[in-house]
């Protein structure tokens, strides 16, 4: 790997907010670190509330992390 390529880091999570709840911490230290970051979630969160509310509030708080 050459010095101008980043790593990419990838988190994966069943729910909307199981990243940044469940490894937030690990999430901005690779960010701190310089790493690619990219993150999936696998369901919408449909079960225990609005979907569209849960995916935009879990793309909030990964922005902001």
């Amino acid at each position: 790997m050459s010095k101008s390529t980043k790593e990419t880091v990838f988190f994966v999570g069943c729910h909307p907010d199981d990243i940044e709840l469940g490894c937030g911490g690990t999430v901005a230290t690779c960010i701190k670190k310089g790493f690619n970051v990219e993150c999936i979630t696998l369901t919408k969160g449909q079960a225990s509330g609005k979907s569209t509310i849960r995916a935009n509030e879990s793309i909030a708080g990964l922005t902001h992390l």
